[in-house]
């Protein structure tokens, strides 16, 4: 007897990769770098928790020259299927305080609300200051 593996890379069955929450989510981190100079990086992380069927991502603030300081804004996880998204901001409580998104538009658009919030603008604003005021000394 024989094991046979179906063929799984079947383009038709795959997300464009355009509209997968991890590559939108790669996207704004580079997005966030750029437009910090590098000062404060976006950072992607991924993670399976307990060996359950779920995508799990953690968006954080870096900051290479305070030692990597890292702050963490929000999480992100799915299943399988991708779609529904669901998000939440670090300090959340899940079941209580995520949203879900059925469409990668939709989505988009809560990062786009998110990174143009007042609390977020805040906190990169102290970490740049942290920044400025590491190199004075």
């Amino acid at each position: 007897m024989s094991v046979t593996i179906p063929d799984y890379f079947i383009e038709e069955e795959l997300h464009k990769d355009t509209d997968h929450p991890l590559v939108i989510l790669r996207a704004a981190a580079k997005q966030l770098s750029e437009k910090t100079r590098g000062e404060v990086i976006g950072s992607v992380f991924t993670l399976n928790p307990g060996g359950a069927n779920l995508f799990r991502y953690t968006f954080s603030l870096v900051v290479p020259s305070l030692d990597d300081y890292s702050d963490a804004l929000f999480y992100v996880w799915h299943d399988v299927k991708t779609y529904p998204v669901h998000l939440m901001n670090a300090g959340g409580k899940q079941g209580r305080d995520d949203r879900k998104y059925t469409k990668h538009e939709d989505f988009e658009q809560a990062l786009n609300d998110i990174f143009a919030s007042e609390t977020i603008r805040q906190r990169v604003y102290a970490l740049l200051d942290a920044v400025k005021a590491s190199r004075s000394r």
